[in-house]
């Protein structure tokens, strides 16, 4: 079928429209694509570590049928012949769902998720299952069945979770897309520290069918890509309502690729500068990108407006508390089974959920629907939010499970609270490492969320090369053990921590584990503190939260 001799490296560099145009034009099949990336795959991914379960095999046979399928009735649509990869807390047939955890080694899939299945009839090509932190939850950890995912900018760098491997697999070549999962940004992250496109759905618009849970009314599927056009393609594959899905969405599913490309005249655009100056503040080179992205924006026919919402770490409070508590209950009986099933970066942020009392994920719960109010208001006036996106990803060895905790300051936060749409995309570079920007939109509304940022992405033509992976080396020496925080608890208090764990019906802790969850407890406390002022019990909680 070829007419070409594109090498792999030329393939693997094409996006989903460009692949699909070439595979249109039948200067290279299906095959031969799939067999592009599958090489690059296996040169390099003994160094990233995004793949836990290769495909390989099963995805070139894959591609075999396409192209017989395209040689006699033309493409499906633009994915038919494309591989992707799948984060391994999402069901594929035939494979374990295990979540990169020893408690679900066996948690054997017999049926695709539903957003699986839904690109499998687009004509999509499954590589593998990528890694990801422990049950989408802890990491990275080195105690876990699968070493954690590389950055592919630099293997010593983190790639930002949970959905590690598919930020990282995407970055290096190694497929177009993948699937990922976000809760708290565990989208988002990786894709600003890996330097992709990476979409938040709004929550209900594509079908958690088939994804191990980790918090009922924040989970998200969505996916990792690497351009705006590309995440619109896909966006046009995934959503729609699902029956399967009782908090699946009825409303009319858009055509997500309609406003690429378009200019913003019109639209108003509010900028949450103050996200970049809490804390210790964001780097000069961070604010200079982002601020070229906003002239950009501007340029494009958009009216930009400050606007202030609230401090991050309220967003980041609120999430915590009902998620921690959502995911303790979705793993109780694996941690009362066998508490060494599993690693102890998750067991540090997921244990301390037993501090969280009924009342406090109350508060949690109907604060976040104040704050669903607050984002409704703001959307009257504002058509798109924008900030600084998670940039110059950390040190591997700089990670400590209690920064989970202890840091709530999050660029994050605010749109998993508020249920809608947000997306990440690279801005620029900084010594090597991708500068990222956040682009949020209204409920449903991501085909403006992304026609945004392919007006950004235009302007700036960033180079779209591959990391450079040949020069780099993996230190398999590195084998990360983070120092707990000072335990400030007296003895008295440990020991009503150890019985607290002990009425759970859990095994005792180890000695590390328990010192680094005591170096936390302040700061869980801390947390539930800064929550107790919500008292209206006349305000309804959003664990009834659902987007019609």
């Amino acid at each position: 079928m070829s007419e070409i001799q594109d090498t792999p490296t030329e393939l693997t560099s094409l996006t989903i429209s460009e692949a699909a145009q070439v595979i249109k034009e039948k200067r290279a099949s299906p095959v031969e694509v799939t067999k592009a990336f599958v090489e690059r795959a296996e040169k390099y991914d003994d160094k990233v570590l995004s793949f836990i379960l290769p495909m390989f095999e099963r995805a070139i046979e894959e591609s075999r049928r396409a192209e017989q399928e395209i040689q006699r009735h033309g493409p499906r649509g633009p994915l038919h012949g494309i591989p992707f990869g799948v984060k391994d807390v999402i069901d594929v047939a035939g494979t374990c769902t295990t979540g990169n955890s020893r408690a679900y080694r066996g948690n054997y899939a017999t049926a695709h998720a539903e957003s699986v299945q839904r690109l499998a009839n687009a004509g999509a090509i499954f590589m593998g299952k990528l890694n990801t932190h422990e049950c989408a939850h802890g990491g990275p950890s080195f105690d876990l069945p699968f070493l954690p995912a590389r950055n592919p900018w630099s293997l010593d760098r983190f790639t930002g979770g949970s959905s590690s491997g598919s930020g990282a697999a995407v970055a290096a070549h190694f497929v177009p897309f993948a699937l990922g999962t976000d809760t708290g940004g565990s989208i988002r992250i990786p894709a600003g520290y890996c330097g992709v496109v990476g979409m938040k759905p709004t929550y209900g618009r594509i079908s958690r069918h088939g994804l191990m849970p980790n918090s009922y009314s924040y989970d998200t599927i969505g996916p990792l890509a690497r351009s705006a056009r590309d995440t619109a393609l896909l966006m046009n594959v995934l959503a729609g309502h699902d029956v399967k899905d009782r908090t699946s969405s009825c409303a009319n599913v858009k055509d997500y690729s309609a406003l690429i490309g378009t200019g913003l005249k019109g639209l108003t655009i509010g900028i949450l500068e103050h996200f970049h100056q809490e804390g210790a503040g964001a780097p000069a080179s961070v604010v200079k990108a982002f601020n070229t992205a906003l002239d950009i924006l501007h340029d494009a026919g958009a009216t930009l407006e400050t606007v202030k919402i609230r401090p991050s770490h309220e967003y980041t409070d609120t999430r915590i508390l009902c998620t921690e508590s959502d995911i303790y209950c979705v793993h109780e009986h694996k941690l009362k089974e066998d508490i060494s099933f599993f690693g102890e970066d998750f067991l540090v942020r997921t244990i301390p959920a037993l501090l969280i009392r009924g009342k406090d994920y109350s508060a949690a719960s109907r604060l976040r629907s104040v704050m669903i109010g607050e984002f409704t208001e703001l959307y009257r006036h504002f058509d798109l939010l924008v900030s600084i996106g998670p940039s110059l990803a950390p040190k591997i060895s700089d990670c400590k499970p209690s920064g989970f905790y202890k840091n709530p300051d999050s660029v994050v936060n605010a749109f998993s609270v508020s249920g809608a749409p947000a997306c990440v995309m690279r801005i620029g570079m900084d010594n090597g490492l991708p500068i990222s920007i956040q682009i949020a939109g209204r409920p449903f509304e991501e085909d403006v969320v992304l026609g945004a940022a392919s007006m950004v992405e235009a302007a700036l033509s960033l180079d779209q090369n591959p990391p450079d992976l040949a020069g780099q080396d993996i230190d398999t020496a590195l084998r990360h053990q983070p120092m707990p925080e000072q335990n400030t608890l007296t003895q008295l208090e440990q020991g009503e921590l150890r019985d607290i764990f002990r009425r759970a019906g859990l095994r005792p802790l180890g000695d590390e584990v328990f010192a680094h969850i005591c170096g936390v407890v302040p700061y869980v406390h801390a947390m539930i503190n800064r929550l107790r002022r919500v008292t209206d019990a006349s305000i309804e909680g959003a664990e009834t939260f659902a987007i019609k």
